[in-house]
């Protein structure tokens, strides 16, 4: 599970499951994973990462001990997709704070804009989407 990235995102917020749709299909070498963070995989990585079991106001990155939130995270989820798209990481020089208001903005609106599909996330996720402790666990 090193090498894995575990991308943390609200399940009931319809923008986060189209952007996990997009990682998903721009994730040539699958090194992501996706755990909504109401399920139980979720809550126990988010205690685990010292997060408050009912956050879900961010995208999370897990990558190994490091722990990425808002823009960062999203940055850190592009450096690993396909090019061109990768290119996007170009924008960590932007100061954090700067790009936090941005993602704050986009994401306080997030629930208006975009409204949640029906639970059923296309085959794509369901194959990498880990609910239960014993998904997360190491083989």
């Amino acid at each position: 599970m090193a090498n894995v990235l575990m991308i943390l995102f609200d399940g009931t917020c319809g923008l986060c499951q189209r952007s996990v749709l997009f990682v998903a299909k721009h994730d040539l070498q699958r090194r992501f994973r996706f755990v909504p963070v109401q399920s139980e995989a979720g809550q126990a990585l988010l205690m685990h990462s010292g997060l408050s079991p009912d956050y879900a106001k961010s995208v999370v990155l897990l990558r190994g001990d490091r722990v990425y939130l808002k823009s960062s995270a999203i940055l850190h989820i592009v450096r690993y997709l396909r090019f061109p798209l990768s290119l996007g990481f170009v924008f960590i020089i932007v100061p954090q704070r700067v790009r936090d208001y941005v993602y704050d903005v986009i994401a306080t609106r997030r629930h208006r804009v975009c409204p949640a599909n029906p639970p059923e996330l296309p085959a794509i996720i369901q194959e990498r989407l880990m609910t239960h402790l014993n998904s997360i666990q190491e083989p």
